[in-house]
């Protein structure tokens, strides 16, 4: 995966996360698997592109999606982004990031 292709995926303490292949650390959490969509789109797309990658409650994948770079301003047509705050917090469980994706390489 490259540098700025980000995942959705469940948290274990509720809610949604943006988080980056093998990093403990999320990218944002929010309520709704909506709001994590559009967040990641909004993170990548500012990142300058990459893949969003879309995982369901049953933890498969459920969605690839490429998304173009752009200025922070734009909005991908057909796409409406919501600008949420984000959380920068580490993973409610140590571990948990590691396990989902494997182990980290650098």
């Amino acid at each position: 995966m490259a540098e700025n292709d980000r995942w959705v995926v469940q948290h274990p303490d509720g809610g949604w996360a943006v988080v980056r292949e093998g990093r403990e650390r999320v990218s944002d959490l929010v309520p709704t698997q909506e709001e994590a969509i559009q967040r990641g789109h909004e993170i990548v797309r500012n990142l300058g592109g990459g893949e969003l990658v879309i995982k369901g409650v049953d933890g498969k994948i459920r969605e690839k999606v490429t998304v173009a770079g752009g200025s922070p301003g734009d909005v991908a047509s057909g796409s409406s982004v919501s600008s949420s705050e984000a959380t920068r917090e580490a993973a409610g469980r140590p571990g948990f990031f590691k396990r989902l994706f494997g182990r980290r390489s650098r």
